[in-house]
């Protein structure tokens, strides 16, 4: 038996060696590709279920918001105060506004917010538009 093994490792040359751990790294590479692909898909389809981003009434300084994800964001009635627009997490805030005074007119925010699901829209927001 002993000869036997001998003979073998005697045959084997470096490339058969590389080839052979080329071979390995490659199956074990495309199992590691086929697991993560899997778990990725699997981690979008529940963010999917769960990212509700419907924008609804709101109490307090914000007429509209939206609190249902790991994010928040809130809009008040007029969008030249100051945060009016409000995009946050527990990492940090952004917040956006419009200046009242453009350099074609100033801004109309009189007529209130409307919403549609995820969406919303201050409608005659530009003078003369």
């Amino acid at each position: 038996m002993k000869d036997f093994f001998i003979g073998v490792f005697s045959k084997i040359k470096a490339v058969h060696v590389a080839f052979f751990i080329l071979l390995i790294f490659a199956a074990l590479f495309g199992v590691y590709l086929s697991l993560s692909t899997t778990s990725t898909n699997k981690k979008i389809a529940s963010l999917r279920n769960l990212a509700n981003t419907t924008i609804v009434p709101a109490k307090g300084a914000y007429a509209y918001e939206n609190k249902t994800n790991g994010f928040r964001s809130q809009f008040k009635e007029k969008p030249t105060t100051a945060n009016s627009i409000v995009f946050s997490n527990d990492l940090g805030n952004i917040s956006f506004f419009t200046p009242a005074k453009q350099s074609f007119g100033t801004i109309n925010s009189d007529r209130p917010p409307t919403v549609d699901g995820n969406i919303i829209t201050y409608p005659e927001i530009f003078p003369g538009f």
